[in-house]
């Protein structure tokens, strides 16, 4: 973006909105740099991982603990998701241990489908797995926006089972509010 040089520039005093389902974890963890890196935009991006350092949140608790290990890396929804497959991995190897000690992929797969896992407290929200959800229904999303021009961040979306336990029906500010997306509504789920 920085070598298009004057051909993608905005017209005087705005920006071009950009959402990125992926942003590059620089952006996210230095908002204030991406605002002065490209100051002819004003980035939106998507993330799983709750906004805020609320203690109660378990991602805020992982990305403490994950620092700890890795020191100046940091944790991103990645880290955090195959932290939680781990965990349920080896929550399921627990329980099928005492019937045998040969588990195989599949076993973990067929224990999940009969037993699942409901309200398991996951690095990457709260998560629920069965025979009806292959993956996390209502799993947290956020849409966060980088403003120009100093880079402050903000929420515009909080939508799926938050952290607190809490899964919002709407979005927005009043009176300007929309529906959160739900599974099974024909919006896309995850």
């Amino acid at each position: 973006m920085r070598s298009a040089g004057g051909q993608c520039q905005p017209p005087e005093g705005t920006t071009i909105p950009l959402i990125s389902e992926s942003a590059p974890l620089d952006f996210q963890l230095r908002p204030a740099e991406t605002a002065r890196a490209y100051p002819y935009m004003t980035l939106f991006y998507e993330t799983t991982n709750a906004p805020t350092r609320d203690p109660r949140d378990p991602y805020a608790q992982f990305t403490q603990d994950f620092s700890v290990v890795f020191g100046r890396r940091s944790a991103d929804a990645d880290a955090a998701s195959g932290f939680d497959t781990v965990g349920i991995v080896s929550k399921v190897v627990e329980n099928l241990m005492p019937a045998s000690h040969d588990v195989q992929p599949n076993d973990i797969y067929l224990w999940l489908t009969a037993h699942g896992v409901a309200q398991y407290p996951g690095a990457s929200g709260v998560l629920r797995l069965d025979d009806r959800n292959k993956f996390p229904p209502d799993k947290a999303v956020y849409i966060r926006g980088i403003a120009q021009p100093g880079g402050a961040t903000t929420t515009l979306l909080s939508c799926g089972i938050l952290p607190e336990r809490q899964n919002p029906e709407r979005w927005g500010t009043p009176p300007d509010t929309f529906p959160c997306p739900r599974e099974g509504t024909g919006s896309p789920s995850g």
